[in-house]
């Protein structure tokens, strides 16, 4: 059964763009069954319907928050939500979300994206990775046409790593120096850079536990992508450079 919109009637009316994504994505994710949906396609203001706020907003029938984590979203998210123009939040963590991500989510200049938690397949689309406050990587997911990078393309930041640490007898260095795409060299994550037509570069280092040894090279601090490195619980000796205070 389908939530039908021009029954609404008050705060939701038919011609209402805001109501009809927000029923959209209801009908698409299984709201019958979400474990809280009070007020969704009722005719209240749709501020009022469980998990959407116009906070900071003028008009109140711009939704500018989207918070549904853990609320039984099942299905996949519809492309329409990306004509909510006004959403500063979109946070659908921990429910059983699958298809692929829509790029459409990509016109909202989100600075909040929540998705991890979910059962997403295919590939992210490549203009969410400017999205300031994302989980994506924890998607485990590529970034849609990924492009193949040779060592010699990479940044040699990541080869003076790799040799500085003795990349030969880490627990594992799956892709390393191979011809393998960047996102399958173990313990890196990469994004787009803001040039559409740009290499993919290198956003974050997680090789914990990974027995590196020897001292952290001061190139890292090129990698002008990088925000987050992890290179707990290994062996490094020497000082940190200083370099890697330019990492945001």
């Amino acid at each position: 059964m389908l939530l039908n919109l021009p029954l609404c009637r008050g705060g939701a009316l038919p011609g209402d763009i805001t109501s009809r994504v927000l029923i959209a994505l209801f009908n698409a994710t299984g709201g019958y069954n979400w474990h809280d949906n009070t007020n969704w396609g009722s005719s209240r203001q749709t501020s009022s319907w469980y998990g959407v706020s116009n906070k900071a907003s003028r008009n109140p029938r711009h939704v500018t928050m989207l918070q549904l984590p853990q609320n039984n979203l099942t299905g996949e998210i519809p492309p329409e939500l990306g004509n909510l123009g006004s959403l500063t939040v979109v946070d659908l963590r921990g429910n059983n979300l699958t298809g692929e991500i829509p790029a459409e989510l990509g016109k909202l200049h989100l600075p909040v994206l929540l998705l991890s938690g979910n059962q997403f397949t295919g590939c992210i689309p490549p203009v969410l990775a400017s999205v300031s406050n994302n989980d994506l990587p924890a998607l485990d997911l590529p970034f849609c046409d990924e492009v193949n990078l040779s060592p010699r393309e990479i940044n040699p930041a990541l080869l003076a790593l790799y040799n500085s640490t003795n990349g030969d007898n880490w627990r594992n260095k799956t892709g390393w120096l191979t011809n393998d795409p960047i996102r399958k060299w173990f313990g890196l994550i990469s994004g787009p850079s803001e040039d559409s037509d740009g290499p993919y570069l290198v956003s974050v280092i997680r090789l914990y536990s990974n027995n590196l040894t020897g001292e952290i090279p001061p190139e890292l601090g090129n990698l002008e992508a990088l925000r987050a490195l992890d290179l707990s619980k290994n062996n490094l000796t020497g000082e940190i450079p200083s370099e890697l205070g330019s990492i945001r």
